[in-house]
């Protein structure tokens, strides 16, 4: 037999051998019902898997609907707190004569000249907003709730260094309202995270109540370069959410309802993106005590001039880390002075809490009040020590 012959032999051999055996094996899972079985695994994984991108989808679907109620819930408890403002002045109008018999004459009327948004941070009349709003003496302003109930304005404070002025309000009898719902305002603890929920209540365009919308943080301690009022604009948050112009003043809540900050300024050469004022309720109450004990916003000063470390500052200092602030002058007779902190110390905590991207120096010491003691922890010619001094207030030195 030839080569040729021979391996054609086995090809057809082994083909023959294959047939059967699979005819023999199809013949066996028939007898025992295994294709059935397997038929019907099939349908139960099918199943199985069907069910689990439907659970799925409801677990998402669930999620959306708690953050929708989320939303509503906090805009629902809060849009109380929030309160619109009518800022109107005498001007002069020149009406004319249609007889011509006088000429025209001018004369003075009380017009209304803004319309904006203000919260209630205590139900005993107090109300902050920022102090470019209020700086105008000679205007008038008045106070509607969401319930169109209406008050006047009694007395008014300006913040000696910040955008910020709280308001007292009182009725047509000059009694404090009864009736005022005051907002939550987050705790100084609750660190505010880059890129979560805030949600906005203003009136827009000064005409309508209410308008609400949902935003996220862009960032945080922006600074700008301009000062306005005697106003420092420093380590602001900071939003990209498209609005109109001319609507400072009304508070950003984060999705447990609490605000978190009160906006300040625009910048119209970015779109209109947005810079804020953070506040929490410990510096909210160290600005009402203040206001209660020496009618007037008073802030804590240690008198230093300092900076805040930067990733090169922090390398030049040989340390590792780059949140706290390093001290570059101090005032003689100064607390600092005083309580023997030198040029270059850095300052890491106070009262044990920690100087960091969550919690900056300036507005943790703005939650405490002057002539209040507190302890700072200083890292200092490579060692570390405490250092207790007094607050003294602006203008105490």
């Amino acid at each position: 037999m030839s080569k040729t012959k021979l391996i054609i032999t086995i090809i057809i051999t082994a083909i023959i051998i294959d047939t059967i055996t699979l005819w023999l094996f199809y013949m066996s899972l028939g007898k025992n019902n295994i294709i059935n079985k397997i038929t019907e695994n099939i349908g139960w994984v099918t199943k199985v898997v069907n069910k689990k991108v439907i659970e799925e989808k409801l677990e998402e679907y669930r999620q959306i609907k708690d953050l929708q109620s989320d939303i509503t819930k906090a805009i629902d408890k809060s849009s109380a707190s929030v309160v619109s403002i009518v800022v109107s002045k005498d001007l002069q109008v020149y009406y004319e004569d249609p007889y011509n018999f006088f000429g025209g004459y001018v004369t003075e009327r009380k017009e209304k000249i803004w319309w904006g948004s203000w919260i209630i941070v205590a139900s005993d009349g107090y109300i902050i907003t920022n102090k470019h709003v209020v700086i105008d003496t000679w205007a008038d302003y008045t106070v509607l709730t969401k319930d169109w109930d209406t008050y006047r304005v009694s007395n008014i404070w300006l913040d000696p260094v910040l955008d910020i002025a709280v308001l007292k309000i009182v009725d047509e009898n000059w009694n404090i309202p009864s009736n005022l719902k005051s907002a939550s305002v987050t705790s100084v603890d609750n660190n505010i995270q880059v890129w979560q929920f805030a949600i906005a209540i203003w009136n827009a365009l000064a005409e309508f109540q209410n308008t609400t919308t949902f935003w996220i943080i862009s960032w945080k301690w922006r600074q700008l370069q301009q000062a306005w009022n005697n106003s420092v604009y420093i380590w602001l948050y900071q939003t990209d959410t498209a609005i109109n112009p001319w609507n400072s003043w009304w508070p950003l809540l984060d999705i447990n309802w609490d605000v978190i900050w009160i906006n300040t300024a625009i910048s119209s050469v970015g779109q209109w993106i947005w810079f804020s004022i953070p506040i929490n309720k410990e510096f909210v109450k160290a600005t009402l005590e203040t206001i209660k004990t020496k009618s007037k916003i008073v802030r804590p000063f240690i008198w230093i001039n300092y900076l805040d470390l930067d990733k090169s500052i922090a390398k030049s200092q040989k340390v590792d880390k780059f949140e706290w602030v390093l001290v570059q002058d101090i005032v003689k007779w100064s607390p600092a002075n005083i309580a023997w902190l030198e040029k270059w110390d850095i300052i890491i905590d106070i009262n044990w809490k920690k100087i960091d991207n969550n919690n900056n120096f300036l507005y943790d010491l703005y939650t405490y009040i002057p002539w209040e003691k507190i302890e700072l922890t200083v890292y200092s010619k490579k060692d570390y020590r405490k250092v207790e001094l007094t607050l003294w207030e602006n203008g105490s030195k």
